[in-house]
């Protein structure tokens, strides 16, 4: 048997592994761009204040260093002066080291003396700034302050940035390299991050354990669907084998019988019996028929559930990480309101009433400006959220508003699934009781205590496929004590009853059945709104072999039977009848072993 619940595990795992991973790679190198854009513009703005408390004192300075030797260079006064100037403008600053190149790439100035004087005018930094771009990159101290230890460890931006003496249109003068220690960002980035993937984590989590509990329902049901089914085949094949056996039995007693008589007894015992075994057989090819029908209804709305759960589970699992990772955190607030919204509407419409809600909420739609209004507007009708849709509207506004409702659709689709599964599995389940408990049968002889209303629930479960085409039945129960009887005996009359009684109404007018303590017994009356049966045959309906129905269709035996089985429990059975009222009443009395203590009431009102 295919186990959903499995299935569903190592796929969501899967999909939520694979989603976080991708969403932190993601997550941090967004967050590095971003701080190098942030320092790289903080070094922009130090760079003009430089350009303009510097460029004036030291200007004629920079310009006027291409006859100085590197050694000189770095021991000039004005070099010192411009050191200790730098050193005073960048106190405080993340700042750790600062170079200045002249318009040839000539390193005029460095924080580190060793670099004043070198050629970097190959660097590709260098080379953009001097054509008036600024160009940052994230470095490693190790691979900028090998030598210094302390530094080593440091995540630093290195940034190139022209020095212009005036305005952005003015030419550039020199370039101003500048190396920002962002190690304390990073660090801030790198928990920031680890939070993220933390409730990504946990809300992944938290997904997966109710997707898993809805699943692991489903599976749950479907597993117990299962081995009712299989416990009804089972049954089933237990029932056939015992109504062999008792064909079987009978048939021998009956040849037996016949061996015994001699002429006309013979041959009226004979057609008897055969007549008998016909009721028989046609009451229960009848019974099977209607139960085999409601049987296959439910197991039709499982199978066509199951299919749309496992489809729309399918569908909904690959894309919901990647919708919800698409949503801000208050559009995910509204998601999860809408998706409550959708499980907790029921949508009862006609065919008329979804046509006038779907134009109407489409016009709405569009009036709001949502695009694809018709497509969305058609699944909501079919949720039943076609009114009230404002609180959705930032959702429904999104370029995505239609994956975003075809999701909500199809989880909302897979709850309707599992309610469906739900009610068609109870609906199998009591089919298949009344069933084991019609077709039981007591060979012990001894009596038990039973409760009339159950027997006569038994019956109108199992005739259920024929009461629901036009039969309206009205049920008047009151409180009744339990009776000693024999339970499968009276199961056959109030089964023999209630068949008459559809048959007379042709399956359509209204069947009453009234349940009521009277004297020291139970009364039972069974009314039908058929056409009645006429006062002359009225005193004939319970002899054997009378029947007023055509041939082919009754025996005669089954009111026969019923007034024995009565008779056996020490009860009376009684009929009147007018046109469009028939009522059967019985009286049982409470304790079979003391019936010829117990006298019936004198007067059964119907």
């Amino acid at each position: 048997m295919f186990n959903l619940s499995r299935y569903f595990s190592a796929t969501s795992l899967t999909a939520f592994a694979i989603a976080i991973a991708a969403f932190g790679v993601f997550n941090r190198q967004s967050a590095v761009a971003n701080l190098v854009k942030i320092v790289e513009h903080n070094n922009q703005v130090l760079t003009r204040s430089f350009a303009n408390s510097l460029w004036l004192e030291y200007g004629d300075f920079l310009t006027s260093t291409q006859s100085l030797s590197p050694k000189a260079l770095r021991y000039s006064p004005e070099t010192q002066k411009l050191r200790q100037a730098i050193l005073n403008e960048t106190q405080g600053l993340p700042v750790i080291k600062v170079k200045i190149f002249d318009q040839a790439g000539r390193v005029v100035f460095s924080t580190v003396p060793a670099q004043t004087g070198l050629d970097g005018s190959a660097s590709a930094g260098f080379q953009a700034a001097q054509s008036g771009e600024t160009a940052s990159s994230f470095k490693h101290g190790s691979t900028v302050f090998a030598d210094v230890p302390q530094l080593a460890n440091r995540r630093l931006v290195s940034s190139y940035v022209p020095i212009r003496s005036g305005g952005t249109d003015d030419p550039v003068m020199g370039v101003l390299e500048l190396y920002t220690d962002v190690t304390l960002p990073m660090q801030a980035v790198q928990r920031n991050q680890f939070k993220i993937l933390l409730g990504m984590v946990g809300g992944a989590a938290l997904l997966y354990v109710v997707l898993f509990a809805i699943v692991s329902r489903a599976n749950r049901i479907l597993k117990r669907q299962h081995q009712d089914l299989e416990i009804a085949k089972e049954s089933l094949a237990a029932a056939n084998q015992e109504l062999e056996y008792r064909v079987v039995q009978r048939t021998a007693e009956l040849q037996a019988a016949n061996d015994r008589l001699q002429g006309t007894l013979s041959e009226l015992t004979q057609t008897q019996a055969q007549l008998i075994h016909q009721e028989k057989m046609s009451s229960l090819g009848q019974l099977v028929a209607g139960v085999a029908h409601e049987v296959n209804t439910p197991l039709g709305a499982i199978r066509s559930s199951v299919g749309s759960v496992a489809k729309f589970l399918q569908q909904t699992l690959t894309r919901l990480p990647l919708l919800l990772r698409s949503l801000s955190e208050p559009e995910q607030t509204q998601l999860i309101a809408f998706l409550q919204r959708s499980l907790q509407a029921s949508s009862l419409l006609s065919a008329r009433e979804e046509r006038k809600f779907r134009k109407s909420l489409t016009q709405t739609l569009q009036t709001q400006g949502v695009s694809k209004a018709e497509t969305i507007a058609d699944m909501l009708v079919d949720i039943g959220l076609y009114q009230e849709t404002e609180a959705f509207l930032p959702l429904l506004l999104r370029p995505d508003s239609d994956q975003i409702v075809e999701t909500v659709y199809k989880l909302s689709g897979i709850q309707r699934g599992i309610q469906t599964i739900e009610m068609a599995a109870d609906r199998a389940s009591k089919v298949i009781f009344a069933l084991k408990t019609y077709a039981r049968y007591d060979q012990s002889g001894e009596t038990t205590q039973a409760l009339v209303t159950d027997g006569i629930e038994t019956a109108l479960m199992l005739y259920h496929n024929q009461l629901k085409r036009g039969v309206e039945i009205e049920r008047h129960y009151q409180a009744v004590p339990l009776i000693r009887c024999f339970e499968d005996q009276l199961n056959q009359v109030w089964t023999n009853l209630i068949h008459n009684a559809l048959q007379a109404m042709d399956y359509s007018g209204c069947l009453c059945i009234r349940v009521e303590p009277q004297g020291e017994g139970v009364e039972v009356a069974i009314a039908d709104s058929g056409k009645g049966i006429a006062p002359d045959i009225q005193r004939q309906i319970f002899e054997p072999f009378f029947t007023t129905k055509p041939a082919g269709e009754g025996s005669g035996l089954g009111l026969n039977i019923v007034k024995k089985i009565v008779d056996r429990h020490g009860g009376t059975i009684r009929v009147t009848s007018v046109p469009g009222q028939t009522v059967f009443t019985l009286w049982l009395p409470s304790n079979l072993a003391l019936q010829a203590e117990v006298s019936p009431p004198a007067q059964l009102a119907v």
